[in-house]
């Protein structure tokens, strides 16, 4: 061989030839099997292969039609140490064509949430999104974000919510129940969606345009939600699929006003995307929870039931319509950045509907009457997956930005 290094598939950075790990940003560089190579295209993120003994130093990519370097391999490496892990993680990111988490830290990534920040820190975190304070694409820091100021807002949120609570258990006053719903379906939610906030290192979305989303992007995916219901074939699905209809018919309508908001940005990447399907999320959630505590409320005249209800969709919405419409925009965002290069048609490609048929799934299972005797725990399966899902997409969206920047 000519060279002692080459180059990752996914960061770009120096690694040893033959490495099975990339050390900069833990992704697996290849896949050797008995007679063949698999890889993926460094531009488009197309699976490839090529023979073990190809002499050839590049393949030609068959979607995006750029030269890829085949990946050099030692001649007495033993291949058994360069097959990738079996474990559940590794198969389903595999699986999904997600980028490998093995090797992230998650106490690494909260490792700041409980050290001490001063005023000025949380205030500069949303300082950011004008013209004026979107940084230069060459001054980003590329390691994964280490965030904590959504943690601040769940504890304050919390507390007021906890206080509306109070005062009605202490005074009996009814003109605080309106708070008790508001505080209480928006708690949770809105400290997600600040965790999505921290996580676009890009820093391109404003805090105001993040509420604006939130805000337009709830209520009009509700709307069209109620138009689908309303349409014979959502009333079809309703009456075949029960409760499960909400899958298709509400992530899709989430993705109508996720697609309006997404087409506006002159730059779109996953970071991005993943912010503004997380802020339509996270407004269809709390406005759709808040319609249920009223709903509880007023159907069994109970202020207990109705609590019960705020805080058991409260202390589940993590996994549930902000996770579920992050995964769907970002499979949104990968289509369009394909369809851009390449042409074709935006809602054919492959990862957007994998991502999207995901979250259908999710929110189907979450809905279903599948394994309701494991009772809260039945919501374990998907709670696990879509955050494997979101991390791996988050460095997914960190080397996207590389990229762009190696680009020029």
């Amino acid at each position: 061989m000519q060279n002692e290094y080459t180059k990752c598939l996914h960061c770009l950075e120096d690694i040893r030839i033959g490495a099975k790990l990339c050390k900069h940003c833990k992704s697996k560089t290849y896949l050797v099997l008995a007679d063949e190579i698999k890889f993926r295209c460094l531009n488009c993120g197309q699976k490839l292969s090529t023979s073990k003994n190809a002499t050839d130093q590049t393949l030609i990519c068959p979607t995006c039609n750029i030269n890829v370097s085949i990946p050099e391999i030692k001649e007495n490496t033993d291949e058994s140490a360069l097959r990738e892990s079996t474990s559940f993680i590794e198969k389903f990111t595999e699986l999904m064509g997600l980028k490998s988490i093995s090797g992230v830290k998650y106490s690494e990534i909260f490792s700041e949430v409980f050290n001490k920040h001063e005023k000025k820190d949380a205030e500069n975190i949303f300082a950011c999104g004008t013209e004026q304070t979107t940084p230069d694409i060459n001054n980003l820091d590329f390691e994964v974000p280490k965030p904590w100021l959504f943690f601040r807002v769940l504890v304050l949120s919390l507390i007021t919510y906890f206080l509306f609570d109070y005062m009605w258990e202490w005074f009996q006053n009814p003109k605080v129940v309106p708070g008790v719903i508001i505080t209480g379906t928006f708690a949770i939610p809105i400290s997600v969606l600040v965790l999505f906030f921290e996580l676009n290192i890009r820093k391109d979305l404003s805090f105001y345009r993040t509420a604006k989303i939130l805000i337009l992007g709830g209520v009009l995916s509700i709307l069209v939600t109620l138009f689908i219901n309303d349409t014979p074939i959502g009333k079809a699905l309703i009456n075949k699929m029960s409760a499960s209809s909400a899958g298709p018919i509400e992530e899709i309508a989430k993705l109508f006003i996720v697609y309006y908001f997404l087409k506006g940005m002159k730059e779109k990447h996953i970071l991005s995307a993943l912010l503004i399907g997380a802020a339509v999320g996270t407004g269809f959630s709390a406005f759709e929870s808040a319609g249920y505590a009223f709903e509880r409320l007023a159907l069994s005249q109970s202020y207990e039931s109705m609590e019960e209800m705020i805080k058991m969709r409260g202390l589940l919405s993590p996994f549930m319509h902000t996770t579920w419409t992050a995964i769907a925009s970002a499979g949104l965002c990968i289509a369009f950045t394909n369809y851009q290069a390449q042409g074709g048609r935006l809602f054919t490609n492959a990862r957007f509907l994998k991502l999207l048929g995901f979250s259908i799934a999710c929110h189907m299972y979450w809905n279903s009457t599948l394994l309701t005797s494991w009772g809260i725990f039945r919501y374990a399966p998907v709670a696990i997956l879509v955050w494997i899902v979101i991390l791996s997409l988050v460095l997914e969206g960190i080397d996207e930005l590389k990229r762009k920047k190696h680009a020029g």
